[in-house]
């Protein structure tokens, strides 16, 4: 895929209504109103943005090996992070557009019998490509789906434009 002439990274978070609430006072609370509560508290969506710049066609050639990947390995595989064994239960396209050209994916994993999805973009605009990976520990909780973050896809892309 070549080496990015320049890269940048940042985190983004998104918090909900409920979450910007912060956590009520939990002895007035049922167990249940209370894990509610605690659930509606991390109820935000963080985001780890990145920029990368490459030289001539660089940004298209790894825009098309990451589509090409995301293919190959839409049936899951197996890996490990930091010596500890995670399972990519399956990754699957979903439509987003953005940039000049767009790759955007839900990736289901599972560790120590915990499922969770993260939401994946990558867009390609010039010799640039922004990326963007995407989790909310309340909807994974919850076994919820969570949205792809689109606003700061948009917000980026029109940096970018």
């Amino acid at each position: 895929m070549g080496t990015p002439a320049a890269s940048a990274q940042r985190l983004v978070t998104q918090e909900s209504a409920a979450a910007a609430k912060g956590m009520p006072d939990l002895s007035e609370l049922t167990p249940e109103e209370a894990e509610d509560a605690m659930l509606d508290s991390l109820d935000i969506t963080r985001t780890m943005t990145s920029l990368r710049s490459y030289d001539a066609d660089g940004a298209e050639r790894a825009l098309t090996a990451l589509r090409e990947a995301g293919e190959k390995c839409a049936g899951g595989f197996t890996m490990s992070v930091d010596g500890e064994k995670q399972q990519i239960t399956g990754i699957t396209e979903e439509k987003l557009a953005a940039g000049e050209d767009a790759v955007a994916w839900t990736v289901g994993t599972k560790m120590d019998g915990t499922s969770a999805d993260t939401k994946v973009v990558v867009f390609r605009q010039g010799t640039t490509l922004a990326g963007f990976s995407s989790f909310n520990i309340a909807a994974i909780s919850r076994d919820e789906a969570f949205e792809q973050p689109t606003a700061v896809i948009k917000a980026q892309e029109a940096k970018l434009g």
